[in-house]
């Protein structure tokens, strides 16, 4: 009887979802107390999952690590904080991760949006591969995010694009953050289907002061599984 062996599982594309489907998937495993490790490489404000989060105690854990998402590419913006900030902060993020993953102590590992913090080239695509190499047989991870390399998808053994057929901003509908398609979303998703990069600082757009815990950077949320 063969082992049950653990995949490498990317969720990329320009449509809304990634993020939605890795969680999703941590909600079926937490049914079968599975214990989950989320870090967020990208998200630096309050959202949601956060809270419910929470609910899945003491099976999962979520850490947010990222300073807001970055352009790549041909579209310059300047953003706040800088691009070395950027890179300091997944750079941190990565080593957490990969030293959770050594630990042995986690069922399945979700990396959001490291795969757009490779695209946006503030983390190196080689560590991420090696990443992949090294980890224990039986652990699952999740990687997700916009623009997966050609190189991430050999080494995936499942991976899923989400392609945008209809937005809700393209009609000017209003949209509730419960849904995942917050104002800010909206309007950065339509940014990138014009562009074609990946853009996201919640800087740019003169939002007010962030909500309490929407600036952590390493801070766990959750408790850690017993």
């Amino acid at each position: 009887m063969n082992e049950e062996k653990g995949l490498v599982i990317v969720y990329t594309g320009e449509g809304k979802g990634k993020t939605t489907a890795a969680l999703g998937l941590v909600l079926r495993a937490v049914g079968y107390k599975k214990k989950c490790l989320i870090i967020q490489f990208g998200k630096a404000w309050f959202t949601g999952e956060l809270v419910g989060i929470k609910k899945l105690s003491p099976y999962v854990r979520i850490i947010q690590g990222g300073k807001g998402f970055l352009s790549t590419k041909n579209f310059s913006l300047k953003t706040n904080p800088s691009k070395l900030v950027h890179k300091k902060a997944a750079s941190e993020a990565f080593d957490l991760l990969k030293r959770e993953i050594e630990s042995g102590k986690w069922d399945i590992v979700v990396a959001d949006e490291i795969v757009g913090a490779v695209a946006s080239r503030v983390l190196p695509l080689t560590k991420v591969l090696q990443l992949i190499k090294e980890k224990d047989d039986k652990l699952d991870l999740v990687l997700t995010g916009h623009y997966a390399s050609k190189e991430l998808i050999k080494e995936a053994d499942l991976v899923t694009e989400m392609k945008e057929v209809k937005h809700p901003f393209q009609k000017g509908l209003a949209v509730n953050p419960e849904t995942g398609l917050s104002a800010v979303q909206s309007y950065f998703d339509k940014l990138d289907s014009i562009s074609k990069n990946f853009l996201f600082s919640s800087t740019l757009i003169g939002l007010k002061e962030p909500q309490p815990n929407a600036l952590r950077t390493l801070q766990e949320i959750s408790t850690t599984p017993k």
